[in-house]
């Protein structure tokens, strides 16, 4: 693809805006055509150039998928006011119908403990001489479950102190490192301790409780009277505006903070790319984002919620960034109630969903992972 529209870009010479329209004649799918036209117009894009779907631009680029004995054929059509060019490459088999033969991801749950009182995050430590041991967030208290052949008991609890009072539907993030140390991020609060021995907790509240951005040290600024972030970030000790108000972000894994989506509070997903001035709304999206580790030879995937409310069933579902575009990959997975909080895992561990089942009530913590095929 990238060679094709490099021809293109040369044809027409100095960045401008266009039009960009692809017939297809081939026996090609919708499906694998919408792949070719949304990846022609990302590398257009990433040339330089403005594209449109109007065709009252001052360069007219028109695309047609054919195919021939040996294979496919792609042939640009560009009119401009200087004449007309035409720009011919030959495909063996477009990324689409790669992708297509691929193995579907599928998403699968694993529960971890189902409680009566609300959650907020979780992590698995390790107890005294390798016992079973799970650390709860709670919205108000740490908590330590002990494992029980296949049932926890609660074993300890600590409060979690704040002066303010916690905003509606309060989000809370847990870090917990190998040795049982952990962080607990709250809305304008932070509380560090340990869970083994014998559990500590110590929280305070200011600018330090701020939440971190990604490994390279960046950081988030939580609204404390909201429940969602801000639009600033601190990097190299300097603030800058990063989007509008936002419930959560995720990052390219093989691109470091060269490229994010964000989940935007007025419904809308976005993609960021460094060096690039504004954003792509990818759509619709829930309010939680989360990246995967690589899977099923794909790029880049995310998984994200619903856009349901809090009253109804949810569901997590992967969408694919392909260049400018995200479709949806593989089946959704469905739960019996929304999902309250999705935190991405680290190093390839699953991701942790929290979520509240409306038959029974109950608080659900489970881990979800992506692997490849039934």
């Amino acid at each position: 693809m990238r060679a094709f529209a490099e021809k293109i870009a040369a044809a027409m010479g100095a960045p401008r805006t266009i039009s960009l329209a692809v017939k297809n004649i081939s026996d090609l799918d919708a499906a694998r055509v919408s792949w070719v036209d949304s990846d022609l117009r990302a590398e257009l894009s990433r040339a330089g150039f403005q594209v449109s779907a109007a065709g009252a631009e001052e360069i007219e680029v028109n695309v047609t998928l054919s195919k021939n004995v040996d294979g496919y054929v792609w042939v640009a059509e560009i009119r401009s006011q200087a004449g007309e060019q035409v720009v011919i490459e030959a495909v063996n088999q477009p990324r689409a119908a790669q992708e297509s033969a691929r193995t579907a991801p599928v998403l699968r749950k694993s529960v971890v403990v189902q409680r009566t009182e609300s959650l907020l995050d979780f992590a698995e430590t390790a107890g005294p001489e390798g016992a079973r041991s799970l650390l709860l967030l709670e919205p108000d208290r740490m908590v330590i479950l002990r494992g029980q052949g296949d049932n926890w008991a609660e074993h300890e609890a600590a409060p979690i102190s704040h002066s303010h009072p916690w905003p509606r539907d309060a989000r809370g993030e847990l870090i917990a490192g190998e040795s049982g140390e952990f962080r607990a991020l709250l809305p304008g609060v932070l509380c560090t301790g340990k869970s083994s021995p014998a559990l500590t907790l110590s929280c305070r509240e200011g600018p330090e409780a701020r939440w971190p951005l990604d490994e390279n040290g960046g950081a988030l600024w939580f609204a404390a009277d909201r429940n969602y972030f801000s639009s600033s970030t601190l990097r190299d000790g300097a603030v800058s505006s990063v989007a509008p108000a936002w419930y959560s972000m995720a990052a390219d894994p093989a691109n470091g903070d060269a490229r994010w989506i964000g989940a935007g509070a007025d419904g809308n997903a976005r993609l960021f790319e460094k060096g690039q001035t504004g954003s792509l709304v990818l759509g619709r999206w829930g309010d939680d984002v989360v990246s995967l580790p690589a899977a099923c030879g794909a790029n880049w995937e995310v998984l994200t919620t619903g856009s349901g409310d809090w009253t109804q069933a949810d569901q997590l579902q992967i969408h694919e960034i392909t260049g400018q575009s995200a479709p949806l990959s593989g089946q959704p997975l469905e739960f019996p109630g929304p999902i309250l909080a999705l935190w991405p895992g680290k190093n390839g561990e699953p991701a942790r969903a929290i979520s509240r089942d409306l038959q029974t009530g109950m608080y659900e913590a489970a881990t979800v992972s992506v692997t490849c095929g039934n």
